[in-house]
């Protein structure tokens, strides 16, 4: 890395100032690669001219270790807390439709004693409904409780492979467009569990809601955030008459999440027009 350090080394003597800790590589005559801190000051003369040039690298990879392993914890730790949360979030929904379903039967009951058989398959056939749905809820639980980012699979490669899965099992086309700077992203682990949950609400809002036929999954740098969109092609509905269809339980659970990592998030939609989720994650030191 020559030329890196030459570059420094002339913004050293055109600015006259020290440059502290400057993280990057070196080459040693092994081959290796070694992660450094370099620091660089000018040695001045009685009459201040700068006469020489100390350098000084510090090898940084026991410190780089200790900070992947305290990275290993923290997603450890964060999926842990998401699986609980997964787990509550599951068992107060069957619970509901459990309830519904005790409910419903104890109708049908009466209804076939009445005589009211026409009425009674009416009932029936929302219960099939009830089913049905709460079916794919599981299996939407089950793949999100398989869904995490670790290490050896960092935030995109996850993000993507979910989508796969859920265009699989949803038949709904899916889509991920990564922009320039982020197809490596590095969040904090807290940060990645609750951006990969709001795409999944997101994306159980449009299967449940939208009748789309596609959706996409963006992510862009813009104004010192990173922004995460989830856009559907799908009926669409009036923001300010939400139906109680569900989606308004959904993104209530959104904006929570956002808010838990200090994020924002949008919801657009007209009948007709798609839906379009966005949250922007602020990036420290807003790169």
């Amino acid at each position: 890395l020559r030329d890196e350090a030459r570059q420094l080394l002339a913004r050293l003597v055109a600015s006259g100032e020290p440059i502290y800790n400057y993280e990057t590589l070196r080459l040693r005559k092994s081959g290796d690669r070694l992660p450094v801190m370099v620091t660089v000051s000018p040695i001045r003369d009685a009459n201040g001219k700068a006469i020489a040039l100390l350098g000084i690298s510090t090898d940084m990879r026991e410190r780089k270790r200790l900070e992947q392993e305290v990275l290993r914890q923290q997603r450890e730790l964060a999926t842990l807390q998401e699986r609980e949360r997964l787990a509550r979030e599951l068992n107060d929904d069957l619970g509901q439709v459990l309830g519904y379903v005790n409910t419903q039967r104890q109708a049908v009951r009466e209804l076939l004693a009445r005589g009211q058989t026409e009425m009674a398959d009416t009932f029936l056939k929302r219960l099939v409904e009830v089913a049905q749905d709460a079916h794919a809820d599981v299996r939407e639980y089950i793949l999100s409780l398989q869904t995490n980012v670790s290490h050896e699979q960092p935030f995109i490669p996850t993000l993507r492979a979910y989508l796969q899965r859920f265009s699989q099992y949803s038949g709904i086309r899916t889509e991920l467009r990564v922009g320039d700077g982020l197809d490596r992203a590095d969040f904090d682990p807290s940060v990645e569990a609750q951006l990969m949950r709001i795409v999944q609400e997101a994306l159980t809002n449009v299967r449940k809601h939208a009748n789309a036929r596609q959706a996409s999954v963006s992510l862009a740098l813009k104004a010192g955030a990173a922004q995460v969109e989830i856009a559907d092609d799908g009926k669409g509905f009036d923001t300010s008459q939400l139906a109680d269809d569900g989606r308004h339980f959904g993104q209530r659970i959104m904006r929570e999440r956002a808010q838990e990592i200090g994020a924002t998030l949008e919801v657009q939609s007209a009948e007709g027009q798609g839906t379009r989720v966005t949250v922007s994650v602020p990036r420290p030191g807003g790169s």
